[in-house]
């Protein structure tokens, strides 16, 4: 089974992962990292928005996940008459793309 590594990018140094995880496919790890993600947000939001953790196999990135990608609390922000605070109205907001396929925070 292969093993995949992480490295937390945040506010500091970051944190790289040397020992790493046996799962048995890049889909397996890009799911747990989302678990670690959402683990290391909660209560922290706001101070976790810039983090992000990258994934490795054989010492190669696979993929970044941004935090912001997976946190939801940007849905809580005021609306007025259905526009956005600024006034433009409301849509789906693409933050990233996964894997080629448009990922909006609307998406679990």
């Amino acid at each position: 089974m292969p093993t995949y590594t992480f490295k937390l990018k945040s506010d500091g140094p970051g944190v790289e992962d040397d020992i790493g995880i046996n799962l048995p496919n890049a889909d397996m790890a890009y799911g747990y990292a989302c678990d670690v993600i959402r683990e290391l947000m909660r209560g922290r939001e706001q101070r976790t928005q810039r983090w992000q953790l990258d994934v490795y196999h054989s010492a190669a990135k696979i993929f970044e996940i941004p935090f912001v990608c997976l946190e939801h609390t940007l849905d809580a922000r005021v609306k007025v008459g259905g526009r956005s605070p600024m006034g433009r109205p409301r849509g789906k907001l693409y933050l990233a793309a996964d894997r080629g396929q448009k990922v909006t925070r609307d998406d679990p």
